[in-house]
């Protein structure tokens, strides 16, 4: 999967976690908590997500909480973290 396709996948799976209307625009600046009712319980759910349905293994080093306060910084985070797993993605 392409970075782009990536990042796709994780704007689709972060609006399914996120308590907001479909009308409500996710940006990098939106924040997990405040903007988007993702709380850590939330985040852990979406990363799970991603793991079973991609078939890879997010590391929890990769994945320090207080480094995610914003959608574009969770996002930043999983694509790293994803893309660490072999390089290829």
């Amino acid at each position: 999967m392409q970075r782009q396709e990536l990042a796709d996948f994780i704007d689709v799976k972060m609006r399914a976690a996120a308590d907001v209307d479909s009308g409500v625009e996710i940006r990098p600046d939106s924040r997990i908590l405040d903007d988007l009712g993702i709380d850590s319980i939330g985040v852990v759910e979406l990363i799970t997500t991603i793991e079973d349905e991609l078939g890879v293994s997010i590391p929890d080093s990769a994945l320090v909480y207080k480094n995610m306060v914003v959608a574009g910084d969770l996002k930043e985070q999983i694509l790293g973290a994803v893309a660490g797993e072999d390089g290829s993605r």
